[in-house]
């Protein structure tokens, strides 16, 4: 099923990390989404209370970048935590995205965005302490960007995500290093000849 559907099917999860602010250490929590069949994230917001409405705002939000899609999402997987209100479900369903709530204790049904979070925490958030609402936002959203397109990725070959099928690495020219997060993380490309 998740093969043949893959094209219209999102994930969406969420990532909680400890943050020191001005008043003590306090839960940040990362919204994101991940396409079944492309594995793109597409990060909905950072915040510190999660609470009823500004869930629904990310619903509106997550929705409006979905319509801009090549092709709209039929379903949504989400697992059971309470902040996936029904508030969160109704308006996906009114832009006819079914949110499908996954059974408890079940993470393998959700596989995709538990290895992202997998991968964002073992390749970015634990090697920061990070200060501030501002600060996950920044380290989030350089994480998704450069996982949507320069992380290398296993199942695609070892090539970025988007790379075209028929694509031919260079087998001479300079290698350079491209640095994010400080050099944390790094992309090795070959100049053109």
């Amino acid at each position: 099923f998740l093969k043949r559907h893959a094209k219209t099917i999102w994930a969406c999860d969420f990532v909680s990390r400890k943050i020191l602010t001005k008043f003590g250490v306090t839960d940040c929590f990362v919204l994101f989404f991940i396409h079944l069949e492309t594995r793109k994230v597409h990060l909905g917001g950072v915040t510190t209370c999660p609470n009823r409405d500004w869930l629904a705002q990310q619903a509106r939000s997550v929705c409006i970048f979905f319509n801009e899609q090549e092709t709209k999402p039929e379903y949504l997987l989400h697992d059971r935590d309470g902040k996936f209100n029904e508030h969160f479900c109704e308006i996906l369903s009114s832009e006819r995205i079914e949110p499908k709530k996954l059974p408890a204790y079940s993470p393998n049904c959700n596989a995709f965005a538990e290895r992202w979070v997998q991968s964002f925490s073992n390749e970015c958030l634990n090697h920061f302490v990070i200060f501030g609402e501002g600060h996950m936002r920044h380290l989030a959203q350089s994480y998704v960007d450069f996982y949507n397109g320069k992380r290398p990725h296993q199942a695609k070959g070892n090539l970025p995500l988007g790379t075209p099928e028929d694509f031919q690495p260079q087998a001479i020219g300079k290698i350079n290093c491209q640095e994010f997060l400080g050099g944390l993380l790094r992309h090795y490309h070959r100049e053109a000849a």
